[in-house]
């Protein structure tokens, strides 16, 4: 190849260059400005606590004016607690939001992978005949902001908060085992049952509550004869409808209980823990309920351990 068909190979790649990326050029009116994006997360009492642990990993969506989905980010434990900031520049819509999840299971990972628009992002519970697995420690955030251009200088940084969207439960039934058997012979492997419900199954990528309701079955195990569960989290029920819990012997639905003994509902409360402590020994049903702090378990309810 001679100089003078360099040459014009060269003013042609240029010329294609200016097209598709509009700042090679002196007039930067084109240029978006590069910013970067940090992850700030806080608990129900408005505390931050980004730099606790608690999020263990994030997904962010992010997408133009329209809907469409224009890039997907992922950032782990570390890069969230050490408030690192992810550099990012877009070129071509006027505005971008950012739709963050942190803490998704690998399942919702999954099923939210190939999301191209904005509309079509679920964080669906894995469920089984109504029965659905206890979710992550999930907390969500919505960040729209402009794009900025006119400049290739580093523009103005962003931060998208989360907020915690999942309640968590404790359960103890005082005297379980007297009382499963005191209602029938135990005849079969899975004669007795305990189920807390209903609350809606899915959040869009908003945050909003929809979906199929669902149940819980709570993990818990009977010590000293008494039924024990770990801490489990729960999607909260639509307008602060009261959870049910349903005691099942042999098949039959045995007891429903709903509220306290002092008529307190059982209501989820977003980013707290709910107790609920049922003594089934005694003629009369007792039933305590409260709201404490997330990870904080009520301890009057331990008082006689």
């Amino acid at each position: 190849m001679n100089d003078a068909k360099k040459y014009i190979v060269s003013v042609l790649i240029l010329l294609v260059a200016g097209m598709f990326g509009g700042c090679i050029k002196e007039d930067y009116s084109d240029c978006p400005r590069p910013f970067r994006l940090t992850v700030r997360a806080w608990d129900a009492d408005m505390q931050d606590i980004t730099e606790t642990g608690a999020v263990q990993r994030v997904v962010i969506f992010v997408f133009d004016e329209t809907g469409r989905r224009i890039d997907r980010l992922m950032m782990d434990a570390a890069q969230v607690a050490a408030r690192k900031p992810i550099p990012l520049e877009y070129d071509g819509p006027t505005t971008v939001s950012f739709v963050a999840w942190a803490n998704p299971d690998d399942h919702m990972l999954e099923e939210t992978a190939n999301v191209q628009n904005v509309k079509d992002l679920f964080f669906r519970l894995s469920s089984t005949d109504g029965i659905a697995q206890s979710p992550g420690d999930l907390f969500s955030g919505v960040l729209t902001c402009p794009i900025e251009y006119g400049s290739i200088e580093q523009g103005t940084d962003q931060t998208v908060d989360i907020y915690r969207r999942t309640a968590q439960v404790h359960i103890i039934i005082r005297g379980y085992q007297e009382w499963l058997d005191a209602n029938g012979p135990r005849q079969l492997p899975d004669y007795a049952d305990i189920l807390l419900g209903e609350t809606p199954d899915t959040y869009t990528g908003l945050a909003e509550l929809i979906g199929n309701a669902v149940q819980y079955r709570p993990d818990g195990q009977i010590q000293n004869g008494d039924f024990i569960s770990p801490i489990f989290r729960v999607y909260p029920t639509l307008d602060t409808t009261p959870l049910h819990l349903k005691l099942y012997a042999y098949g039959q639905e045995l007891l429903n209980i709903s509220t306290g003994s002092d008529g307190v509902p059982f209501i989820p409360v977003i980013g707290k823990m709910l107790n609920i402590y049922i003594d089934l020994r005694g003629a009369n049903l007792n039933v305590l309920v409260s709201v404490t702090p997330w990870d904080v378990v009520q301890q009057q309810q331990y008082a006689e351990y």
